[in-house]
């Protein structure tokens, strides 16, 4: 519980980086933040041993981190997303000039927002053994941090 705690506020101290840092933020360093009111925070990282697959750690307030992954599908046309078991689905990727696109492969500049279809639905549908978490409102997440 503290250590899920621990990485939503890091993840909300990160979200004062500049502009320019954010810019050239690769996505396998993004730091995300839920757009109703900042509940929820997504956090990427990289995994040599699966240069194909991105990873995040979905953040909720009162829970423990919950791994997720992003893998490009039909040739890169589609990209889809999981989270422990808890969910499965679509995630777009909005571009700095309003484009929608799958999420780029690793390596590339980071998405200006994400979005995780169904994410808040179905989490929300869910009991965690830890107690009641606060869930996220929204599928939409901002860009509003690097880890570099």
């Amino acid at each position: 519980m503290m250590a899920g705690l621990k990485a939503l506020t890091i993840a909300i101290l990160l979200a004062g980086s500049t502009g320019a840092s954010l810019a050239a933020c690769p996505q396998e360093l993004a730091v995300y933040t839920e757009a109703y009111d900042g509940r929820s925070a997504l956090e990427f990282f990289a995994d040599t041993r699966k240069p194909d697959i991105q990873h995040f750690r979905l953040l909720l307030r009162g829970a423990k981190p919950n791994s997720g992954t992003v893998e490009l599908q039909d040739s890169g046309t589609r990209s889809l997303g999981r989270v422990d078991g808890l969910w499965s689905g679509a995630i777009y990727a909005i571009q700095s000039d309003g484009s929608v696109t799958p999420l780029k492969k690793r390596g590339s500049k980071a998405a200006q927002s994400i979005i995780l279809s169904d994410l808040s639905y179905t989490l929300n549908r869910h009991k965690f053994a830890d107690g009641t978490p606060v869930l996220p409102v929204f599928d939409l997440y901002h860009l509003t941090g690097c880890q570099e």
